[in-house]
């Protein structure tokens, strides 16, 4: 069931404590990003700002089985919250989004990376505004997809609500407003 701590009333929302519990997907075709616009995007909101350190929300790739990340969306708390990205094209090298783009605590934060294949770029949009890029495409891999848990152990504690996968589709390519309900599709 889903938590009542909600961006849009209506809704529900995932929460996650941080001990282990979290969602975990096996791996599908349709998780490989390789070779195509892509678009992952989320609604995010940490309440404890001494929870967490560098924890994993959403993986597909574990640092014990592939390392690094094919993909690997991570928060760090050094100044607040920075939802970062670290990818991989060949599960041996990888690039980031990480600049101190830091999010307060207790504060739903959207949150959209986009990549545009004919150039290779990924871009991370904060609240709808661009703030970061990274060049690179993703690895394939057989690895499942985790959300709020990893098999490392660096889970997170916060909620997470509307996370969209959209293989073959940019959906922003310039600074947006961010959904103002739900999202659908």
């Amino acid at each position: 069931t889903g938590s009542t701590t909600t961006k849009f009333t209506g809704a529900k929302s995932m929460y996650f404590d941080g001990t282990g519990d979290g969602i975990v997907i096996p791996h599908s075709d349709n998780f490989n990003l390789n070779g195509c616009d892509w678009t992952i995007e989320y609604w995010f909101n940490l309440p404890n700002p001494n929870a967490i350190a560098n924890c994993n929300f959403i993986s597909k790739g574990s640092n014990a089985s592939v390392r690094p990340y094919a993909i690997n969306f991570r928060l760090d708390n050094s100044n607040g919250v920075e939802p970062r990205l670290f990818v991989s094209s060949d599960n041996s090298s990888q690039v980031g989004i990480s600049n101190s783009a830091w999010q307060t605590f207790g504060n739903w934060h959207h949150v959209a990376f986009v990549r545009i294949d004919s150039t290779g770029v990924i871009t991370r949009y904060i609240n709808g505004t661009a703030n970061g890029t990274a060049t690179s495409d993703l690895a394939t891999n057989t690895e499942k997809l985790e959300i709020g848990t990893v098999t490392s152990g660096a889970d997170e504690e916060g909620y997470i609500q509307d996370l969209r996968i959209t293989k073959g589709k940019a959906r922003y390519t310039a600074n947006f407003t961010p959904p103002t309900a739900s999202l659908e599709g």
